[in-house]
């Protein structure tokens, strides 16, 4: 199993559907690099990628026997679409049905409260024992604003939600991830690992643009993470040099 070693915890390094290629890819892909896990990310562009209406019982049958833990990205979408809570429900039944055992939601650009009221509802209806988290998209200032949107959330749902941090995102959105990190005060549950110039969210392999994974490492270890970080790309032929990159940088910065 491909692991991220922390002062005090590890990090499960796993794959995540994408758009332009077939479901199975990330899987078989998983298997070579000897990782168990896999993100389904609703991700439909035009003809490419698939909304969960789209994944029938034989794609849920092959997932449900890859033998991986699987995690669920929700699709992006307003909340005030008329397809929000099809969309949305979708992804946590489907989840439901694969075992998945955390579904991550983009926030929505302002804390709006009725849209976590829906969103909570669905939740507790669709898929009462997936964990949930929020994660930090670009256009999310601050840990503060973060911390908000969970805590709003996790009173409609009457449970804890988390966090999914997104290492790129906060890149791009504040001075430096490492510090935005450290201003979350929710619960971290799942991370997104990618890099940036700190300009545009460019999702470029780790140590390719200039985020400092060492430092970020540093605080996860403090904060005993054990949860999986997603690889939010596909660039097959560098997935083992990254992972080796990320387990360097854990080691030294258990040091």
């Amino acid at each position: 199993m491909r692991i991220v070693p922390l002062k005090n915890g590890y990090i499960n390094i796993g794959l995540q559907t994408w758009y332009g290629v077939r479901l199975e890819a990330p899987f078989e892909k998983a298997r070579q690099l000897n990782c168990r896990r896999v993100e389904v990310f609703f991700d439909k562009h035009g003809q490419h990628g698939f909304d969960p209406m789209d994944l029938k019982q034989d794609a849920r049958n092959y997932i449900r026997g890859s033998e991986m833990v699987v995690s669920v990205h929700a699709p992006i979408v307003d909340s005030s679409s008329p397809r929000a809570e099809a969309l949305l429900g979708g992804a946590l039944s489907f989840g439901h049905d694969v075992g998945a055992d955390i579904v991550t939601f983009h926030t929505p650009g302002m804390v709006d409260e009725q849209s976590y009221v829906m969103l909570a509802g669905l939740c507790r209806s669709l898929a009462p024992n997936m964990r949930v988290a929020l994660e930090n998209t670009v256009e999310c200032g601050s840990p503060a604003e973060l911390d908000q949107a969970v805590t709003l959330l996790s009173v409609n749902l009457g449970a804890q939600a988390g966090v999914t941090f997104d290492v790129g995102h906060a890149a791009v959105a504040s001075v430096d991830p490492a510090s935005f990190l450290l201003g979350i005060r929710s619960p971290l549950f799942h991370l997104h690992l990618h890099d940036n110039a700190g300009r545009e969210d460019r999702h470029l392999s780790p140590g390719q643009g200039e985020i400092d994974f060492q430092r970020v490492l540093s605080i996860l270890g403090e904060r005993n993470f054990e949860g999986a970080g997603i690889l939010e790309y596909w660039r097959p032929h560098e997935f083992n040099r990254d992972i080796d990159y990320l387990q360097l940088m854990g080691q030294l910065a258990s040091t």
